[in-house]
């Protein structure tokens, strides 16, 4: 696996993002993972999570990509 922490990526508008890690697997599937350490907030961490996915596919054309929100003080993992 090649680990990529808070790296830039830009949408079709030209706005950057900063996921906390994207993954790139050796099957050349792509994992996206943000780390929240306060409030639970499933819908909007999801949502961010998804937008990180959508441009990562628009920009690379992969379609294998999965996300998840890490809620590290409770240890708990949400699949988005």
């Amino acid at each position: 696996n090649k680990l990529m922490r808070e790296r830039d990526i830009v949408n079709e508008r030209g706005d950057l993002y900063r996921p906390d890690r994207v993954v790139h697997r050796p099957d050349g599937s792509l994992i996206v993972i943000d780390y929240k350490f306060g409030e639970r907030d499933d819908k909007k961490y999801a949502r961010q999570v998804k937008g990180y996915m959508n441009i990562l596919t628009a920009s690379t054309g992969q379609k294998n990509i999965s996300g998840y929100v890490w809620y590290v003080t409770d240890n708990e993992i949400l699949k988005v």
